[in-house]
């Protein structure tokens, strides 16, 4: 009786290593396409803070979205919009990200990278270069930010 439950316990530590393998081969694909998501959503997410877009910042932060800027303040989801829109915060149109990592844990993405640009806020300049970090987790079926934070380093 023993013998036949640790056959089965075995049998099914087997099949479920078999699929997870297979899950695991398929899986880079899916990533793949889901990086791929993501990256657009950053890039129009870039492109609506440069531009002050209200209604596609509005579309891509979560309700419950977090900034904290580099300036240590914690910003609420509808200032940080409402500053897009009136102009009192802005990024320069020169921005540039590099060293873009992109991590999936299921629905959620972890990016990470190093960004140069100005950025403008109650008449505070930064000009980077930092590092920042969003992450994003589906919601509604879509990619939504849920926080973001830069960090400021050292310039050369």
């Amino acid at each position: 009786m023993k013998r036949t439950f640790v056959m089965s316990v075995l049998a099914f530590v087997l099949a479920a290593g078999v699929n997870g393998q297979e899950s695991a081969s398929s899986q880079p694909d899916s990533v793949e396409a889901i990086k791929k998501e993501i990256m657009q959503v950053e890039e129009a997410q870039v492109e609506a803070v440069v531009k002050g877009d209200a209604k596609t910042l509005d579309r891509i932060y979560a309700d419950d979205f977090a900034y904290t800027n580099q300036f240590g303040e914690l910003i609420p989801r509808e200032q940080v919009i409402a500053g897009f829109h009136s102009g009192g915060a802005k990024l320069s149109s020169a921005v540039k990200h590099d060293q873009v990592h992109i991590r999936v844990y299921g629905n959620t993405a972890v990016v990470t990278a190093r960004s140069v640009g100005t950025y403008h806020y109650k008449g505070k300049i930064d000009e980077g270069p930092r590092i920042l970090t969003n992450v994003y987790v589906k919601l509604d079926g879509r990619w939504q930010l849920v926080a973001h934070n830069p960090t400021d380093v050292a310039k050369p």
